[in-house]
C-alpha cells in the first residue's frame, strides 16, 4: 500500500491518504468500460474521486463543526473521500456503504489512513433492498451522498433509502452534491421535489458557493425531514455556504504535479 498512496491536502492541513486500482489521470472517453446501453460500468465509477464527491469534501470541510460527534452514513461511497474526512474532522462514527464489489477500495483507504472500527465502518448496502443490511435500524445523523444519480434506473432506489433512514431518526440532514450530465438531473430533481412533498422534506439548493471554487456544473442540496432539529442545522449549512458564496473566505487544494485538477482521478496529489 505504501507505494501506491497519494494524498489529498487542504489549506488546513487536513490530509487524506489514498490509495486505489487506478493511479493516476483520466483513462480518456475511448478507454471506459461501458454497459450495452453506452453508460460507464459501476467497476469503473467506484474507483474514482469524482466532481460531486471532491465537491463535498470541500463543503464538509468548511462546515466541519455542524459534523462533530455526528453519526454519519455515507450512501455510494466509492473510494470514501467525503466520509472519510469527516471521520479525520471530529464524527463519531462514520459508515461507508457500497455493494460489496466496491468495498475494498474504501477499506485500503481506511486502513492508510489509520480509520478503523469502531469509528470507521465499511458495510453493504443495496438500494434495492435495504432492509437486508446490517445497519437498517441504525440511526444516524447526517447522510452523505456524492454523484449518486447518475443512473435514472437508480433514481427511485436512492430515494427510497434516503426515506427508509430518514424514518429511522427524524433529526437526521442528506448533503448531497450532483453533477449535471446528459440532462438527466433534472429528472431526478423533478422526483426529488415530488417526494419531498408526498413527505414534507426540506430541501435547500442547488447551491454554488464560488469561494469553494467548486467543479463545474456540480451543484449543492441539503435535505431533511421536518423535525426542528434537522430544519435547524439545515438552516445552518444554509448560512455558512450563503456566506462563502458572497465573498467568505475560499478553500484551497493542493493538486496534483501538473498544478491541474483532475477530478475524475481518484489521487489528487503526488507525494
Amino acid at each position: 500500500i505504501q507505494e501506491s498512496l497519494h494524498t489529498l491536502v487542504f489549506n488546513n492541513n487536513v490530509r487524506l491518504r489514498l490509495a486505489s486500482e487506478y493511479r493516476s489521470g483520466s483513462d480518456g472517453g475511448s478507454h471506459l468500460p461501458l454497459d450495452s446501453d453506452g453508460d460507464v460500468l459501476p467497476v469503473y465509477t467506484s474507483t474514482r474521486l469524482w466532481p460531486a464527491a471532491y465537491a463535498l469534501t470541500k463543503i464538509i470541510v468548511k462546515i466541519s463543526y455542524l459534523l462533530k460527534e455526528k453519526r454519519i452514513l455515507e450512501l455510494g461511497a466509492g473510494i470514501g473521500v467525503p466520509g472519510l474526512i469527516s471521520a479525520k474532522l471530529g464524527a463519531a462514527s462514520v459508515v461507508l456503504s457500497d455493494l460489496p464489489n466496491a468495498l475494498p477500495n474504501i477499506e485500503i483507504n481506511a486502513i492508510a489512513n489509520n480509520l478503523s472500527s469502531p469509528l470507521v465502518r465499511t458495510v453493504a448496502l443495496d438500494w434495492y433492498q435495504p432492509s437486508e443490511s446490517s445497519i437498517s435500524e441504525e440511526v444516524f445523523d447526517v447522510l452523505l451522498a456524492a454523484d449518486c444519480v447518475f443512473w435514472p434506473h437508480l433514481f427511485t432506489p436512492f430515494l427510497n433509502v434516503v426515506q427508509h433512514f430518514f424514518t429511522v431518526s427524524s433529526s437526521i440532514i442528506l448533503l448531497l452534491t450532483i453533477t449535471k450530465r446528459l440532462d438527466r438531473v433534472e429528472n431526478f430533481l423533478l422526483e426529488l421535489h415530488a417526494r419531498a412533498k408526498i413527505k414534507h422534506w426540506h430541501i435547500v439548493g442547488p447551491l454554488v458557493p464560488s469561494s469553494l471554487s467548486m467543479p463545474t456544473n456540480t451543484d449543492f442540496f441539503a435535505i431533511s425531514p421536518s423535525s426542528p432539529r434537522s430544519l435547524s442545522v439545515l438552516s445552518e449549512v444554509e448560512k455558512v455556504l450563503t456566506f462563502l458564496d458572497n465573498g467568505g473566505p475560499t478553500l484551497s487544494v493542493h493538486l496534483d504535479n501538473q498544478g491541474q485538477l483532475r477530478p475524475e482521478s481518484p489521487l489528487l496529489l503526488l507525494e
